[in-house]
Formats: C-alpha cells, structure tokens, sequence
C-alpha cells in the first residue's frame, strides 16, 4: 500500500509497496510521483495490458486537471504539468483533449525479482481529509499469486 498526494505523488508507504513498486523513491525529484513514472521515467515493475495501460493514463492526466482546478497557484503542481507535457507527446495529447477520470481501479502484473511475475488487482481509494489517496494492491484469495506474497520475506511478514 501507498499513500499519493493530490498529484498522485507517494507520500507514505509500506514495506509491500517498496518491495513491489522498485523501492523507495527518493533519486530523483519526480521519481515519486507516478505520472511521471507511467509517461517519462519507468512505470517500475508494472506491466498492464495495452487497454487497461490507456485507461490509467488518461485517469492519471484526468486527476492531474481537477487537481490543477482545485489549486490553481499551486506552482509545484503547475511546474509538474508543464515539464510532463515538454517531457511526453502522449500526455501532452492527453491533456489538450481534457480526459474525465473513469476507473479507479486496475488488474496488473508485477515483475518481483525473487517471485516472478504476480498478478495483483489495484484499487485507489479517495481520502478526502488532506486530498489523498490510498492505493492498494491486493491478490485474489487462495490464488498462487497470493499465497506467493504471504510466504515472502521480502513484503514483511
């Protein structure tokens, strides 16, 4: 799991998300916030299907702009926009087209170096005190996948 600020920058995180989601982001200015890891940087061990790849694209693009709505002197935000948009045709396709937000929820893989790949769904939950959000990754009950990561050391169990 993870905490995101408005930008959908990680903000908080445990030891499942440092082990899925390649480590602690801290390199880089931008290497924590995921838009700019799915658009110009590496989007980490995820890999999701062609369409559901879209979908979060345009969901990432359309949070970006109702964020830039809520705070429009936000400037670290404005900055974050416009560096993403120098930085990336698709999403500056994107947001000259002014997607709406859809699902906030995803099925993907996870490339773990010790486990293999692992399927995981991704739910996004909304917080609306200090306008963040939780994401959460989660295996389908009794499925190889979870009983994979209930047995690893490395998600600290």
């Amino acid at each position: 799991m993870c905490v995101l600020d408005a930008t959908w920058t990680v903000v908080g995180w445990n030891q499942a998300w440092e082990t899925l989601a390649c480590g602690v982001p801290s390199l880089h200015p931008r290497e924590g916030n995921i838009p700019w890891r799915v658009f110009v940087g590496q989007d980490g061990r995820v890999m999701r299907s062609p369409g559901d790849h879209a979908r979060f694209q345009r969901l990432l693009v359309a949070e970006l702009r109702a964020a830039s709505t809520r705070y429009p002197a936000d400037d670290d935000l404005a900055s974050l926009t416009a560096e993403l948009q120098r930085a990336s045709a698709v999403f500056a396709e994107l947001w000259a087209s002014t997607p709406t937000a859809g699902q906030h929820d995803s099925r993907m893989l996870l490339q773990h170096e010790d486990l293999g790949q692992i399927a995981l769904d991704c739910d996004t939950v909304h917080i609306p005190d200090g306008d963040l959000r939780a994401v959460v990754f989660t295996a389908d009950p009794g499925s190889v996948d979870a009983d994979a990561v209930a047995d690893d050391e490395h998600f600290g169990r």
